[in-house]
């Protein structure tokens, strides 16, 4: 009995040392577990940071703050005015079109007066010719008349160079006209080619001022789609973060399950020493069974579970 009892001692000595052991791995799996739990919640903070970011950005951008013209977002105020430019732009340029156009019709009626002045000169050319023919009669009957009709031929001498100094004049005047026609024909080529070009650009921006407001609503629905994704994984983050941080309750159920075997170690160590004791001592029949009675209780401590099992049980408060 004796090499019994100093079996049982030995024994109690390495449960002393397992529960030693129990009380390093609770103290290592908190320190862990606490860990884990704050990178979760670091996340779960830094994810909702990033989200309140993204939102505020966009926001900034797609003018979430209020309906107020002050208050709208940097690109929609933008594309605003861009647009009212554009709007702008096209008024002047077709401005600039229809009065092209007026100009144009104002040429035309320039032209007309200048094929009018035209006709004028010829018929005063033609009168010149007239009198320069009858200056030329003048003087042939002046010389069938003799000294008589001196006076005569001085006056038809006069009215031919008059006539002569007439058509220089005429001819000088047609020389001028058509180099004004020439010029009117000229402006007018150029002020109808200015004002389809003008018309054309008018069009082109009327266009593209379009695709634009297109453009800019295609750009602000993605910005409000991408919100909403943001938004969703955000949630989604969190849900799962609330799902780690309840999977790890299972260090409550493993620290019950290690405390509960500490306290019983620590019973069946003190169980199995007092009984190798009593059986080193050579003590009675009654203390022996005493302490038997004991190591006995000892042992159906270990057997004790805890209480929470189950991981899915119990709500987590993450904040």
């Amino acid at each position: 009995l004796a090499g019994v009892g100093a079996a049982l001692v030995a024994g109690g000595r390495t449960m002393e040392r397992t529960r030693a052991d129990i009380e390093r791995s609770r103290s290592l799996l908190r320190e862990a577990v606490a860990g884990i739990f704050e990178s979760y919640n670091g996340l779960n903070v830094r994810v909702q940071q990033q989200q309140q970011l993204v939102v505020r950005m966009a926001g900034r951008l797609a003018g979430e703050r209020g309906n107020d013209k002050s208050e709208r977002g940097l690109f929609q105020r933008f594309v605003a005015e861009t647009e009212g430019s554009m709007n702008e732009l096209v008024q002047q340029i077709l401005k600039v079109a229809k009065q092209s156009v007026e100009m144009a019709n104002h040429i035309d009626d320039i032209t007309m007066k200048v094929v009018e002045i035209e006709r004028v000169a010829t018929r005063a050319q033609k009168l010149a010719d007239a009198s320069s023919m009858l200056a030329v009669n003048a003087k042939i009957e002046a010389t069938k008349a003799g000294r008589h009709a001196a006076g005569f031929s001085v006056v038809a001498s006069e009215v031919q160079n008059l006539a002569v100094e007439s058509r220089v004049f005429n001819e000088q005047i047609s020389e001028l006209i058509h180099e004004v026609r020439a010029e009117v024909d000229q402006t007018q080529l150029v002020i109808k080619e200015l004002a389809s070009q003008d018309m054309n650009l008018a069009l082109l921006a009327r266009s593209r001022a379009d695709e634009l407001g297109h453009e800019v609503g295609a750009v602000d629905a993605h910005i409000r789609e991408s919100l909403e994704t943001v938004a969703s994984i955000a949630a989604d983050v969190e849900r799962d973060v609330a799902v780690g941080i309840r999977h790890l309750q299972f260090e409550d159920i493993v620290t019950q399950v290690l405390e509960q075997s500490a306290l019983a170690l620590e019973r069946l160590t003190g169980g199995t020493s007092h009984l190798g004791n009593v059986l080193s001592d050579g003590a009675s029949a009654e203390r022996v069974e005493g302490a038997v009675e004991g190591l006995t209780q000892a042992c159906e401590a270990l057997h004790v579970k805890a209480e929470q099992q189950n991981l899915e049980e119990g709500a987590v408060e993450l904040f």
